[in-house]
């Protein structure tokens, strides 16, 4: 699925009311609007993002290029057009054909009922799907009549009776919408409103799908007005809940604590942080259950085959299950590299080899165990020297390691990860500052605290995880002079360190968006 941003507007309104920064940068709960929507489209399987922003805001510029050189697949179109419907037309011209999502950079909606949005576009497959709302407080709204089967029949500049929703300024739309797009051009006109009754009067088959409430930020007063609408969306599904004591039968719960072979050094922090999401959901009113197989949700760490094979059934049952043993498996060190490699995810230079086959790269190199997980310091060896590298390798197959992952050293401050998916829980510090497991971490040196966007780090980390399909994430990024990141090691559920009360209160969350979707069980990709 393609998805593109309509950015190239002045804001001319935010900036008379003393707004600084521009549109797209404006920071909602601490997250710039242009990055949030371009996180949401990466929780939503995005092959490619679309930016058009005009050529008068260098500093909206140099922010997508930011983002762009992280690794996210963004392609960013940088002119000044007299309307949006110009600055769609200037981005069909790299869009190529198949289904895509359009949207204004300052749409303020739900999460999940945007999730919704895009599966029911990708089942019916219209010519077009206009997200729609019932909720009015724009200045000039867009009317939408439809039929009772929600099918569009006009677009208009005033209230007719029997109406009963306006645009919510986000598009999807098949390739079958580009000869209409191309004819309003050469007949001069402009506005998306107008391409969109162009639309209906070349006979396309659009249809409108109703959101609950979606905002505009067009005003400095719009943007306290977005924040408490984010806000009401974070307990909004939570508060509309049964209260515990109402319920007949309490929802219940499982844990799975990791092996302790697969958390070296870490046996307590690992167990602390399942214990920690255990209270959080006996507060929620859910009853614990020591018996996997009675219980409605797992939260596991394990990483033992026959337990993954286990709880899979259990998530082919209808059990939610957290991590997905799928999404466990995948962060096997040879699957993650393949897969990021093949999803463009910035990682060192790398290849997957048998221990008698010295790889060709440059100096120096890290070694590590490619099946299975670390488990040993042994597992992950530094080598600075070709002799270094074939001792190293020599060593891991003397231990039985007969699938390697060798990759060029990075060289920059080496950065730790935390993050929820579906959640706004995203935590990072320098690896000097924590724990470390085996040491390693010191190869790096002290950090020199290179400048980098950490949305920019929050949008990769996050695609990463989409890409393996985990939820409940870890890793370590190095990150490089001029802010740019290469992804060293991604982990399904760490020990979340100082962040771990944080983490356990989103985890718990997670239940809560995993089950207003739909999901019980894995995910589709």
């Amino acid at each position: 699925m393609k998805y593109a941003i309509l950015a190239a507007g002045e804001g001319s309104r935010l900036v008379s009311e003393g707004v600084e920064l521009p549109k797209p940068l404006v920071r909602l709960h601490g997250e710039a609007m242009i990055d949030r929507l371009m996180r949401i489209f990466m929780d939503n399987d995005a092959e490619e993002i679309f930016v058009i922003t005009n050529n008068l805001t260098p500093l909206i510029q140099q922010h997508l290029y930011q983002v762009q050189n992280s690794g996210l697949p963004l392609r960013i179109v940088v002119k000044t057009t007299p309307s949006s419907m110009h600055s769609f037309y200037e981005l069909r011209q790299i869009m190529g054909n198949g289904p895509f999502c359009l949207t204004t950079v300052d749409t303020i909606f739900r999460e999940d009922e945007f999730r919704r949005y895009i599966s029911a576009f990708r089942s019916l497959q219209p010519d077009g799907l206009m997200a729609v709302t019932d909720y009015i407080d724009d200045e000039k709204p867009l009317y939408i009549s439809t039929t009772d089967s929600m099918d569009i029949t006009g677009f208009h500049d005033t209230f007719s009776p029997g109406i009963r929703f306006i645009s919510g300024g986000i598009y999807c739309l098949s390739h079958t919408s580009y000869p209409t797009l191309d004819r309003c051009m050469e007949r001069g006109m402009s506005r998306m409103r107008n391409f969109q009754r162009q639309l209906v009067a070349d006979g396309l088959h659009l249809c409108a799908y109703p959101f609950s409430k979606i905002l505009d930020v067009d005003h400095a007063a719009d943007i306290a007005k977005a924040e408490d609408f984010l806000s009401s969306c974070d307990t909004g599904d939570r508060a509309a809940e049964p209260k515990p004591e109402t319920r007949t039968k309490p929802r219940t719960f499982s844990i799975v604590f990791r092996e302790s072979h697969f958390s070296p050094n870490m046996v307590d922090k690992d167990a602390a942080i399942l214990q920690a999401v255990a209270r959080n959901m006996q507060r929620k009113g859910y009853k614990q259950n020591d018996d996997i197989e009675c219980a409605d949700i797992v939260f596991t760490m394990s990483r033992e085959p026959k337990m993954l094979e286990r709880l899979g059934e259990l998530e082919r049952r209808g059990v939610t299950v957290i991590n997905s043993p799928a999404a466990v498996t995948n962060c096997n060190r040879v699957r993650f590299t393949r897969l990021f490699v093949n999803h463009h995810i910035p990682i060192p230079h790398s290849t997957i080899c048998t221990p008698d086959k010295i790889p060709e790269l440059s100096l120096p190199l890290w070694i590590k165990k490619g099946d299975g997980y670390s488990e040993r310091p042994e597992d992950v060896m530094y080598a600075e020297s070709t002799y270094g590298v074939e001792a190293a390798m020599q060593k891991m197959s003397s231990l039985g390691n007969s699938v390697l992952v060798v990759s060029e050293h990075a060289r920059g401050d080496l950065v730790k990860f935390y993050g929820v998916r579906r959640t706004r829980f995203f935590r990072w510090y320098y690896a000097a500052d924590g724990h470390s497991k085996f040491g390693h971490e010191t190869i790096n040196g002290q950090p020199s605290r290179f400048d980098f966007d950490t949305n920019a780090l929050q949008t990769i980390c996050h695609r990463a995880a989409s890409v393996l399909g985990i939820d409940v994430y870890g890793g370590d990024v190095v990150v490089s002079p001029g802010g740019h990141f290469t992804i060293i090691d991604f982990n399904d559920w760490p020990s979340f360190s100082q962040y771990k009360d944080e983490a356990a209160d989103a985890i718990s969350q997670l239940v809560e968006v995993c089950q207003s979707r739909g999901r019980r069980g894995q995910e589709k990709r």
